[in-house]
């Protein structure tokens, strides 16, 4: 219980010293339950580590290939990808806005629990909206993405339908420009909750669009992709850096995200107590 409380306090210091908001717009739901999935026992169906290539890393063993714009084709990229230094002492992808990466069809990619893990570095500040990962055929179908928006919120998580959770504020504070961010989101296609962290800080989510709607189906005709809006809309939209992309089928618990932050090089004054 004692080390439960100093996590605790630890999340509730850090997300006044970083966001600025009250501890009361803030949750630590899940840290003190001891059944929950942890992610050091859970193997991802997705893992990207960018160490100057795209292998997937996980027993999936899924074919990455990258893809760059120029004029109206996508041409192959694989051959002028940007490495650059990582979060922890290794390499990441860097994204320029104009390239992809392509994950093929995999029904495992689109899993109705899910957890997506990554670090992200924003080359410049960002506009519009800045897609992460999409696996659906239209925004409001099947399926599941994860976008950053500067207009509309800063982080949304879309659902079966158009069921969507949001975080407001405003993204360039939530991801500063050239600085790594911890950001990982799990849903649960049955419960139709989703909850969303930002270096390890549970963030206030607010669910909305379709309440009939809801649930992730494997979607085994689409394309799955980071970076890009799929093949309906076909624009790449992604100004920043990733690392450690890892994605599982399951929903992990709020402990083992905090592990996923510390594993990649995050970390906080956890000696307090309360």
């Amino acid at each position: 219980m004692k080390k439960t409380k100093k996590i605790l306090a630890a999340i509730l210091a850090a997300a006044v010293a970083v966001t600025g908001l009250p501890t009361t717009q803030l949750h630590a739901e899940g840290l003190q339950t001891e059944d929950s999935v942890r992610a050091v026992a859970e193997s991802p169906v997705l893992e990207l580590k960018f160490e100057e290539n795209l292998k997937d890393t996980s027993a999936s063993d899924t074919q990455v290939t990258a893809k760059r714009l120029v004029g109206t084709v996508f041409e192959d990229a694989s051959g002028s990808l940007d490495f650059v230094e990582g979060r922890n002492g290794g390499k990441a992808l860097s994204f320029d806005g104009k390239t992809y990466l392509d994950l093929g069809k995999n029904e495992a990619l689109s899993p109705s629990k899910l957890t997506l893990s990554l670090w992200i570095k924003p080359n410049a500040a960002l506009t519009g909206e800045q897609v992460i990962t999409w696996n659906k055929p239209n925004w409001d179908q099947e399926g599941w993405y994860l976008s950053l928006k500067a207009n509309t919120g800063a982080i949304v998580l879309t659902a079966g339908g158009n069921y969507q959770a949001n975080v407001a504020g405003d993204v360039n504070v939530l991801f500063p420009t050239g600085e790594w961010t911890h950001l990982a989101v799990t849903y649960d296609s049955d419960t139709k909750k989703a909850l969303i962290y930002r270096n390890g800080i549970q963030q206030t989510v607010t669910m909305g669009g379709n309440a009939g709607g809801g649930a992730i189906s494997p979607c085994p005709t689409v394309q799955k992709s980071i970076g890009w809006n799929g093949e309906n809309y076909h624009t790449p939209s992604l100004n920043a850096a990733v690392d450690e992309y890892c994605l599982y089928d399951t929903v992990l618990s709020a402990k083992s995200i905090i592990e996923l932050y510390q594993q990649g090089g995050g970390a906080w004054d956890d000696t307090a107590d309360v």
